[in-house]
């Protein structure tokens, strides 16, 4: 679970500036929707939505902007 959104954001920190936080919004949102519709949805499950959107922006959110800083290092390497 907690990998598959560090590749996620791997991904996302690749983006250009703008997209960079559109891709970080889609994929901590897709998460929680992912979970719930993955099988049957109970009341308690309901209720940790809001949670599972946290952890999966702040998981998205870190390995992006790791990527990011990994990427700004290269270039800046390269020159």
């Amino acid at each position: 679970m907690i990998p598959t959104l560090i590749l996620i954001g791997m991904v996302v920190g690749f983006f250009p500036r703008p997209w960079f936080f559109v891709g970080l919004v889609i994929a901590a949102a897709a998460w929680p929707l992912l979970l719930a519709s993955s099988r049957p949805a109970e009341p308690i499950e309901l209720a940790s939505m809001p949670g599972e959107f946290a952890l999966a922006a702040a998981n998205v959110a870190i390995a992006a902007f790791v990527t990011r800083k990994f990427v700004r290092l290269a270039q800046a390497f390269r020159e």
